[in-house]
C-alpha cells in the first residue's frame, strides 16, 4: 500500500490542473529543485518509487500544500504512471517527467488548449530541447491524432481530462516501459488504447515545457543493439498487429544501416521477430485496463 507524506486527500479542493510526476529513488531530489513555485489552481502529484526503502526527506516538498507525495516500494515506469492515474484528482492532468522545466504561463496555454478543443479527451504539445527549439518536427497547426502520430509522442507532451480517461478505464500496460523487457513505448500504447475506446486527441502547436536532457527514447536509440530491436519489434506489433512480421526484413535493414553495420541484419531480423512474438504472446494489441489498487 502507498504511504503519503501529507494526508491532504480528504479535504483538498479539487485543482483545475494537476501535474502528474512519477519519479524513482534519489531523482526526487532534483525534481524538488526544479518544481515550479505554487500557482493558483494548480497542484502536483508525485508518485515516488523507492524499492530500496530508503527515506528521502525533501523538506521543500513537505512544506507545500499544493504538492502530494506518495511512496511505493515497487518498480516499473508504467506501474508508477498507473499509481498517478489512480490517485489523481485534478480536472485536467498533465504528465511530466522528473527532469523537465516548465515554461512561463504553461498552465494558461494548457487550459486554453482544452477550451479550444472541448471534445478532446487528451491533447499533446510540443516539447522543447536544451537549445529552446522543438525536439523534433511538429505540425504547424492543430492536428487530430491518429494511431500513427500517437507513436511519436513523448509522455511530457500529454495532457488529459481525468474524468474522461477514468470513465474509459484505460491504464498503462505494465509489461512496457522502464523495468520491463520492452523498455519504451508505454505512453504511445496508452494513447492508442484511448483512441480504441473512442477518445479523441489533438496535437496543438504550443509549448508548455523544456527538457534539456536526452529522453528515454533518445538514449534507447543511441545504444541500438539486439535488445533495443527486440523492443522495436514489440512496439511494431502494438501499432500494426499481425502484419508486423511482414516488416521485419525492412526494419532489420533500416536499423542495421542506422547503426552502420550491415553485418547486424541477421541479428536484428531475429531480435525484431522475437519482439513481435513477445508482444503477441502478452496480448499487446489489447486495450490495457487500469486495475483497482
Amino acid at each position: 500500500m502507498p504511504s503519503h507524506t501529507r494526508a491532504k486527500d480528504s479535504h483538498q479542493e479539487r485543482p483545475e490542473i494537476e501535474v502528474l510526476i512519477p519519479t524513482y529513488e534519489d531523482r526526487i531530489i532534483g525534481l524538488a529543485n526544479r518544481l515550479p513555485a505554487p500557482i493558483p489552481g494548480v497542484a502536483f502529484l508525485i508518485t515516488h518509487q523507492t524499492p530500496s526503502r530508503r527515506v528521502y526527506r525533501v523538506e521543500s516538498l513537505r512544506s507545500r500544500d499544493d504538492v502530494r507525495v506518495m511512496k511505493f516500494s515497487d518498480i516499473g515506469s508504467s506501474r508508477n504512471r498507473n499509481h498517478c492515474l489512480r490517485f489523481a484528482i485534478g480536472r485536467l492532468c498533465l504528465w511530466a517527467d522528473d527532469d523537465i522545466e516548465f515554461l512561463p504561463g504553461w498552465q494558461v496555454e494548457l487550459a486554453r488548449g482544452f477550451a479550444d478543443q472541448p471534445e478532446a479527451t487528451y491533447l499533446t504539445f510540443a516539447l522543447l530541447g536544451a537549445d529552446g527549439e522543438p525536439k523534433r518536427d511538429f505540425p504547424a497547426v492543430a492536428t487530430r491524432h491518429t494511431v500513427r502520430s500517437a507513436f511519436r509522442v513523448e509522455t511530457s507532451e500529454i495532457a488529459f481530462h481525468l474524468d474522461r480517461v477514468k470513465a474509459l478505464r484505460v491504464g498503462f500496460n505494465e509489461h512496457l516501459g522502464i523495468g520491463t523487457k520492452v523498455g519504451l513505448g508505454e505512453e504511445n500504447v496508452f494513447l492508442r488504447d484511448l483512441m480504441a475506446k473512442g477518445a479523441s486527441g489533438w496535437f496543438l502547436p504550443k509549448t508548455l515545457a523544456q527538457n534539456g536532457q536526452s529522453t528515454t527514447g533518445e538514449r534507447f536509440m543511441a545504444n541500438l543493439g539486439s535488445q533495443q530491436v527486440f523492443s522495436i519489434g514489440a512496439m511494431a506489433y502494438c501499432r500494426r498487429g499481425g502484419v508486423s512480421h511482414l516488416l521485419s526484413g525492412k526494419e532489420a535493414v533500416r536499423l542495421a544501416m542506422r547503426r552502420g553495420r550491415v553485418a547486424s541484419i541477421p541479428e536484428f531480423l531475429v531480435a525484431f521477430n522475437r519482439g513481435v512474438m513477445h508482444a503477441r504472446r502478452l496480448g499487446f494489441d489489447q486495450v490495457s485496463r487500469l486495475s483497482p489498487e
